[in-house]
């Protein structure tokens, strides 16, 4: 079979969606993997015949490449947090607050870096997962079950802070700082992954 159309492609990939492949990244891997097994066959197939057929086989091939999403989202993740960037960010916010923590209260300090850490985080936790009619990948999911958990645990380094105090401070700022640092290599890595498919979306 010659190499399939544009238009052909972008059936397929209508297709997936209203079939429940929600996510842009996974159900772009998945149009790819099903065109190439067309081309790579050499029969000629009617794709509007051919893929309620392997319906089936859809819902089980979406499962696995959601698995491959989230173990590449992961890796870009821990790249990020391995570049300079990370350690900057970590640095920065210690140092930040530990001159805060100089001129002003520990209230102060700690409560200033708590908002400075969560607020980006916090905007995003009430913002709805589908925004208009643009796409949603899946990294951006996993971004939001991170935030609900850097919330938590911000918060309770918060009661921490609340019970106890003198070198315990310095370590609440020191983990304040490793969570900021952790959500900026995880903006991050979702912006280099959503640049992976401007090819498909434009």
């Amino acid at each position: 079979m010659p190499k399939l159309t544009t238009d052909q492609i972008k059936f397929i990939d209508t297709y997936l969606k209203n079939s429940g492949v929600f996510y842009m990244d996974i159900r772009a891997e998945l149009t790819d993997h099903i065109a190439s097994g067309i081309e790579a066959s050499g029969i000629d197939v009617d794709i509007q015949e051919y893929l309620p057929a392997i319906k089936q086989q859809i819902k089980r091939m979406n499962r696995h490449f959601e698995r491959i999403a989230l173990r590449r989202n992961l890796n870009a993740v821990m790249a990020e947090a391995r570049k300079p960037g990370f350690w900057k960010v970590f640095a920065g916010l210690i140092a930040t607050t530990e001159v805060l923590l100089y001129f002003t209260s520990a209230d102060t300090a700690l409560m200033t870096l708590m908002f400075v850490v969560l607020a980006p985080f916090l905007g995003v936790s009430f913002r709805p997962v589908v925004q208009g009619t643009g796409p949603v990948f899946s990294f951006r999911e996993r971004y939001r079950l991170i935030d609900y958990s850097i919330t938590a645990f911000c918060l309770g380094l918060l009661k921490l802070f609340a019970i106890y105090s003198g070198v315990y401070m310095h370590l609440i700022i020191a983990g304040y700082a490793l969570i900021g640092s952790v959500c900026f290599a995880f903006y991050s890595a979702t912006k280099l992954q959503k640049a992976r498919y401007n090819v498909i979306l434009s």
